[in-house]
């Protein structure tokens, strides 16, 4: 039986997420996800030579991108009712 915070060399355990794996999720390139962890905005360890983001840290990230996507959009429609373009 595999433990849950297995490291696997090459892949993420089922608790965390390599590099490759996160970049994938977010939809954005490795260097843009190393560049977030470097600034801070995404958490990780590193692991021998291998980067690991907790999958729940960047889960997060995606659904608090969408939902300020999601925000942006209803105020551009307000917008657009208020100027009488829709």
């Amino acid at each position: 039986m595999r433990n849950k915070n297995t490291v696997t060399k090459g892949a993420g355990s089922v608790n965390n997420l390599g590099l490759s794996e996160a970049a994938a999720l977010l939809n954005v390139s490795r260097p843009f996800v190393l560049s977030m962890i470097e600034k801070g905005e995404l958490p990780a360890r590193k692991v021998d030579d291998q980067f690991l983001l907790p999958r729940a840290a960047v889960l997060a990230y995606k659904a608090d991108l969408r939902a300020k996507a999601l925000q942006a959009l209803e105020e551009i429609a307000a917008i657009d009712q208020e100027l009488g373009l829709r």
